[in-house]
């Protein structure tokens, strides 16, 4: 375009220069995002056109000029914005006055449509409302589709920046039979997308998934950076906000390059805000305020501005420094966006809670929360209802907080509910725990109910969450697999491949032909995407609220074998709970919050895993209090929460017992899902007799096994960080041996060596397995436990290599693989993404929800030799009593005390049973 310009200069031909340099500008605008370069095309073509009398033309590159100018003044602040815009305007009104009195329709609706535009930057919402309802009624008028929807999504646009998401949600979609997608796929793409924007907000992330989905690949098509970068945001909202932090972060991070290519400062900073969120949520807080200074450095709008300086309050405020949060919000407070100002308020109601100023934070709390009710953002109101039902309760007015607790509840309940997505369902319920914390509290403080009824109460309302989505699972198990489906297993492919190259990627540079690692986490994130919409499409799995337990103690008392004990917990962020519950009686105790046991269990694993020995024992009391003392039961069946799920129970010290006296000492330890799932009648152990053993595999591309030399990398039984490749576990082979000894006599399946395939694996009769055994290296991923493996081989017996490596969770979950008791004998095992409420994603989850009954799992990295040791041990006393968890207290008490010490104490047992 350049060159034909100079060309038409150098020929002195001003009308085909006026026209070059009109669309240059519109391709520097739209395409380049060069609003200067766009600005000086379009005075130029203004100036052109005017030479050659050409007086339409002229007014159209002045309205290029004007949109170019409102790009450029939208990036500046304070008397500057507003003089640019003060211009603009004039500018506007100039050429709306020629085609008013010409009579050219579609330049009046542009120009009206930009004209609006410096309103709606500037957060003065009314006058914008005005003029787009003028475009919509002019262009219906006259049958004008593409303009009457452009006018509708100004219009959803302006209801969502004031909190009005129903409002916003019913415009969107109203506005979609107008377009043809064929014909406008980028305004298709885009009213899609902020309709998924809507309703994430709303909580229907089903619909919110599919629409931004079906987003993504239109954008992706077409090579749109900008909205693909806008969809990778949507997503990472959805991760967000069902409580998947970690996933959330990288699809964020992964969108940022993306923003910097396109020139999208709008929807970076939007996308910035929510990397601040995911960022404090996992307690970085320097970083947070540091996306969160950027977002507010670029935001163009006001209401963007006041959003981002709630949230840098948030974080001021988690960093100690009340002054500078109080500044932030003063503003935020008299803007006048209802649903800006209600979030400003309830962060200055934690602000004064932290000031200790209860009664001016309960009244922040409940202006927030009737401002939520009043538009309907069920979402928000799932916290500040939550929060309001705490600080009524310590102002005295149980009723009130009673009344405040059950909306909280109601508002999590309607939501989660709405999603076929059991794991989407736990992840949101792991995220919105606050309203079951302020019930508990309302429980142990109804008058009405003192006591062991309290305490009762408390309990109930803790196991009505307890592993929702894992008995939804379970009850679809046993049903007939649905058929395949080719596209969903081909994507599953190219996701597990993509997450080897990730992997690789990370040890070594971009340089030596490594795959960028944010172009591979984004690649990671879409495919994803995809997959979770082809399950949605083919129903997904509907909630259910068949399993419960009874309300009466006395009926779940008579339920309780006689020498069996049960050991509940609820983490909350504030406080947590624990009970015990035997035949005869019913124990409460308040522990700390989630952060201080999520401390005192990361430090007791270092402790075991090192196998430091301690005198200071009394630290750790506060994981059990008082409830285990006089406990006649031999059984324990521990229900644990949040952190407690990687807590080695069994290698805890027994309060007020002898000097070195563990729990593991007094009791048969067992960990279940749930107190219903393991009353549930159908938990009795269907007899399955074969027996398979999955064992050394083969890393290396030759059957000599060269690396049976001493090697530090196959010491341990995972991938050792710093390195893309497995070694050999040469203890592997012998730990195989010992577990068929164990069954001789029976049907036994050994796959090992150039056989242990995941093809091998997943063909196994499951229907006819008694134990499933796998010695292997394993990985456990916490920001993606589908994706959790037990590393099999990688090559055949010619040498070549397999395509598939590994047996995912995923490949689990599909293929049906379950037996009564499966073992995992690999690093961390039992690890995964820890959900409040819900348990460990990951493979004992996998596991357990085919049907298994019983899993063994390790909890942290486990030595090659040891475990061999350890499992002889165990196999050893399973065949005599068939009860894994007695097996496996027997094999811990043996090796107590010796070198595999920080090995028997990484084994737990998981079960969907009685002990």
């Amino acid at each position: 375009m350049r060159a034909a310009a100079e060309h038409f200069r150098h020929a002195n031909d001003l009308r085909s220069l006026a026209e070059a340099e009109y669309q240059r500008g519109w391709v520097e605008l739209d395409l380049l995002r060069d609003f200067d370069g766009a600005r000086r095309s379009g005075e130029s073509a203004l100036a052109h056109f005017k030479a050659v009398d050409d007086e339409l033309w002229a007014q159209r590159s002045n309205l290029l000029l004007a949109l170019a100018e409102t790009r450029l003044a939208s990036e500046r602040t304070g008397n500057d914005r507003e003089l640019r815009f003060t211009a603009v305007t004039r500018r506007v009104a100039e050429s709306l006055r020629y085609f008013e009195e010409h009579d050219e329709a579609t330049d009046s609706l542009r120009a009206l449509n930009l004209q609006a535009m410096p309103d709606s930057i500037r957060g003065r919402n009314d006058r914008a409302v005005t003029l787009y309802q003028m475009i919509r009624r002019r262009a219906h008028a006259r049958g004008d589709k593409f303009f009457e929807a452009g006018a509708i999504q100004s219009l959803a646009q302006v209801a969502y920046r004031k909190g009005d998401m129903t409002r916003a949600a019913d415009m969107y979609e109203s506005v979609l039979p107008l377009i043809e997608r064929d014909r406008n796929p980028d305004l298709y793409a885009t009213i899609v997308g902020n309709l998924g924007y809507t309703l994430i907000a709303l909580g229907d992330f089903d619909r919110a998934l599919l629409l931004q989905t079906e987003a993504l690949d239109l954008f992706s098509a077409r090579g749109d950076s900008g909205q693909t970068a806008r969809t990778l945001t949507a997503l990472g909202a959805i991760q967000f906000r069902t409580g998947n932090v970690e996933r959330a972060f990288e699809s964020l991070r992964s969108a940022q390059p993306l923003y910097e290519q396109s020139g999208d400062l709008s929807g970076q900073a939007s996308s910035l805000r929510l990397l601040g969120n995911a960022a404090a949520a996992l307690e970085q807080h320097d970083l947070s305020l540091e996306y969160l200074r950027k977002a507010e450095r670029i935001s163009g709008d006001i209401d963007s501005i006041e959003d981002t300086r709630v949230l840098i309050a948030r974080e001021l405020r988690a960093l100690g420094d009340m002054v500078g949060a109080e500044r932030m919000l003063d503003g935020a407070i008299q803007t006048r966006n209802e649903q800006t100002r209600a979030d400003a308020l309830a962060e200055r109601a934690r602000l004064r809670q932290r000031q200790h100023r209860p009664a001016e934070a309960l009244a922040d709390l409940r202006a927030a929360d009737d401002t939520y009710a009043r538009l309907q953002l069920d979402f928000n109101r799932i916290d500040t209802s939550a929060a309001l039902a705490l600080a009524l309760l310590d102002a005295g007015d149980v009723q009130g907080a009673s009344v405040a607790a059950d909306t909280a509840v109601r508002m999590e309940t309607r939501i989660r509910v709405k999603s076929a997505n059991p794991e989407l369902r736990a992840g949101f319920l792991s995220a919105s725990y606050a309203p079951y914390e302020a019930r508990i509290e309302v429980d142990l403080a109804d008058p009405s109910a003192r006591g062991t009824e309290a305490a009762w109460q408390a309990f109930r309302t803790a196991e009505t969450i307890r592993a929702r989505s894992l008995s939804d699972r379970m009850s679809v198990a046993a049903a007939a697999h649905a058929p395949r489906d080719t596209e969903v297993d081909a994507l599953r492919e190219r996701l597990t491949m993509l997450q080897i190259d990730l992997e690789r990627s990370v040890h070594r540079p971009v340089s030596d032909g490594a795959s960028d690692p944010l172009e591979l986490r984004r690649e990671i994130e879409e495919t994803r995407a995809r997959i979770e919409v082809r399950a949605l499409a083919r129903g997904g799995i509907a909630p259910s609220t068949a399993l419960s337990i009874p309300d009466s103690r006395a009926d779940v008392q008579r339920a309780l074998p006689a020498d069996t004990a049960v050991l509940a917990y609820f983490v909350g962020d504030a406080r947590s709970h624990a009970w015990l519950l035997t035949r005869n009686e019913l124990r409460h105790v308040v522990l700390p919050g989630r952060r201080a046991l999520q401390n005192l269990v990361t430090t007791f694993v270092e402790r075991q895993r090192s196998g430091v020995k301690s005198e200071q024992d009394s630290v750790f009391a506060p994981l059990v209090g008082n409830l285990l003392v006089g406990v006649q039961a031999k059984r324990l069946m521990i229900l644990p929460d949040g952190p407690l799920n990687g807590l080695p129970f069994a290698a805890l010290p027994l309060p007020r017992g002898q000097p070195r006296e563990l729990l593991v000492d007094r009791f048969v330890v067992t960990a279940a899902p749930s107190l219903a799932l393991a009353l549930r009648p159908s938990s009795h152990v269907i007899e399955r007799t074969r027996v398979a053993v999955i064992s050394d595999p083969v890393y290396t591309p030759d059957d000599r096994r060269l690396s049976l030399a001493p090697n530090e990398r196959g010491n341990f039984r995972g991938a050792e960080s710093g390195s893309d490749r497995l070694a050999r576990l040469p203890y592997s082979a012998i730990e195989a041996r010992a577990v068929v000894r164990a069954f001789e006599g029976m049907d036994v399946i050994e796959l090992a060596g150039f056989n242990a395939t995941a093809r091998r694996v997943v063909e196994l009769p499951s229907q006819e397995l008694g134990v499933l055994h796998f010695a292997t290296h394993a990985v456990t991923r916490h920001d993606s436990p589908e994706q959790s493996a037990l590393f099999l081989s990688e090559y055949a017996a010619d040498g070549t290599p397999l395509l598939m490596d590994r047996l995912t969770a995923d490949d689990i979950a599909r293929s049906g693989l379950r037996a009564n008791l499966v073992v995992l004998s690999g690093c961390a095992t039992g690890d995964g993404r820890e959900l409040r409420g819900e348990g460990v994603l990951g493979l004992t989850y996998r596991f357990l929800a085919n049907g298994s009954n019983t899993v063994v799992a390790s909890l942290w990295p486990v030595e090659d030799a040891l475990t061999a040791q350890f499992m002889a041990e165990f196999y050893t006393a399973y065949r005599a009593t068939g009860r894994a968890p007695d097996a496996l207290r027997t094999a811990q008490l043996r090796t107590r005390g010796t070198a595999a010490a920080s090995v028997w104490a990484s084994f737990v047992v998981r079960a969907n049973a009685l002990p």
